[in-house]
């Protein structure tokens, strides 16, 4: 139970973390067209963070399999939705 647990949470931390802006080959930010696009983004963020911040609190050696450091992943959970 604890190995499939274990992959649950870090499967919605990795699929939750894909949404938002990307760069360009240009170097410029790459991001949403429209209002629906932006709000999807933004709730996208708004569940990865909170995802994030309940691995931190109750699971935290699963951040480094995420492959994020903890101060990374502590920079990233405190973010606004707003902020990429």
């Amino acid at each position: 139970m604890l190995a499939l647990e274990r992959f649950s949470a870090l499967g919605a931390f990795i699929w939750l973390g894909l949404g938002g802006r990307r760069i360009s080959s240009d170097g410029q930010l790459d991001g949403p067209s429209s209002d629906a696009t932006i709000a999807e983004t933004w709730r996208k963020r708004m569940r990865y963070r909170w995802h994030l911040r309940r691995l931190l609190r109750d699971r935290p050696e699963l951040i480094e399999d995420a492959g994020l450091c903890l101060e990374e992943a502590v920079r990233q959970s405190e973010k606004p939705f707003w902020r990429a």
